[in-house]
């Protein structure tokens, strides 16, 4: 993706066209300004995208009605169905107020066949996640009408997407470029609260699981000392003679402040580690 200077620069440069600035402002849902003097398609544009954006139901109807009157044809193709801003705002409206889908259909039929017309068609079937698509529509779609939708694989397919994309702003396709820009806004400010609560998930299972590895390794480390001291005393049983070598060792260790404990608390730790590993666990594994 390129720099975020040069999409401010990009942003400014479509300031004064009003059908950019409309388009821009329904993905990032800002106002969406009208223009005077508009034709009728145009008029139609707009008005959809300022149903979409009041959540205007009837607003809606109003222009969605005046659009599906035409019913233009493969050998007859008017303008308006190669507009990609009013053909993506249609099927944003059609499913977010869930209307019939059979007039949009037909549109996207008749449509030349692209990597742009293809994705349409699928939002319109609900594949989001063909090769086929292109990711940053997809999500820019989902934002307007269904944000739970947008997983994590697809924001990772389309910023895979947009980052491979350096020169998208000199390719003179506005609606992409747009909605690149919509997508990677959205997965940047997405992605934090993604990966946190994930991370404060693994941060929370490795505290409980380095809290029951230490108990463990307790109880086998004091399980160790019992059997340790079992066995002194089982030795020293048998075979007396000894008694006597092991007081004078046991006194001069403890003049010089020395235990026998003092020689194997070493091992809790070794046992903690041991334990972890064998459970696949390693310190130098944490995020």
């Amino acid at each position: 993706m390129v720099s975020l200077e040069n999409r401010s620069l990009y942003l400014q440069s479509i300031a004064g066209n009003s059908v950019l600035t409309a388009f821009s402002n329904l993905l990032s849902h800002q106002q969406i300004h009208s223009p005077q003097d508009l034709n009728e398609i145009d008029k139609i544009y707009y008005g959809i995208i300022e149903a979409i954006s009041t959540d205007s139901v009837n607003v809606f109807d109003i222009h969605y009605q005046a659009i599906s009157r035409r019913t233009p044809t493969r050998d007859s193709i008017s303008p308006f169905v190669h507009n990609d801003y009013l053909i993506f705002s249609i099927i944003v409206g059609v499913i977010k107020f869930s209307y019939d889908k059979n007039w949009i259909e037909k549109i996207i039929d008749i449509r030349t066949r692209n990597n742009t017309t293809i994705t349409f068609e699928n939002i319109i079937k609900e594949n989001y996640y063909s090769k086929s698509n292109i990711a940053a529509v997809i999500i820019s779609f989902l934002n307007l009408t269904k944000k739970t939708a947008v997983s994590k694989p697809l924001q990772d397919e389309a910023y895979m997407e947009i980052t491979k994309e350096s020169a998208i702003f000199e390719q003179g396709n506005d609606f992409i470029a747009l909605c690149f820009i919509n997508a990677y806004n959205s997965i940047i400010l997405s992605r934090e609260i993604v990966d946190t609560d994930h991370y404060d998930a693994l941060l929370e299972f490795e505290t409980k699981f380095a809290k029951r590895t230490n108990i463990i390794a307790g109880i086998l480390y004091n399980l160790l000392l019992l059997f340790l001291i079992y066995g002194i005393y089982k030795t020293l049983n048998l075979f007396p003679q000894i008694k006597q070598s092991f007081s004078d060792a046991i006194g001069i260790i403890g003049l010089i402040g020395l235990t026998i404990s003092n020689f194997i608390t070493g091992i809790k730790p070794a046992f903690e580690k041991i334990i972890q590993k064998i459970l696949g666990y390693s310190s130098t594994d944490k995020p």
